[in-house]
């Protein structure tokens, strides 16, 4: 089993310093927040997330979810 811990995003007040101490931490579960529900992640957005959370020290391995608009159900 992989340790892993959901993120924010810059926003949140829980910076990613602070996850690492986590003992046995590897890695972050995070999405583009700032991105509203319906519209395309950016893969800019994607990939400087990915390279904060590995500057950091921790694996960015998926997103927990891909919203679906209502007018796409």
């Amino acid at each position: 089993m992989k340790m892993s811990f959901r993120w924010y995003g810059p926003d949140d007040p829980v910076t990613l310093q602070n996850i690492r101490q986590i003992p046995n931490m590897q890695a972050i579960v995070t999405a583009v927040y700032d991105v509203p529900v319906g519209e395309v992640w950016s893969r800019k957005s994607i990939a400087a997330l990915k390279k904060q959370t590995e500057d950091n020290g921790l694996q960015f391995d998926m997103y927990p979810e891909f919203w679906t608009h209502k007018k796409l159900n």
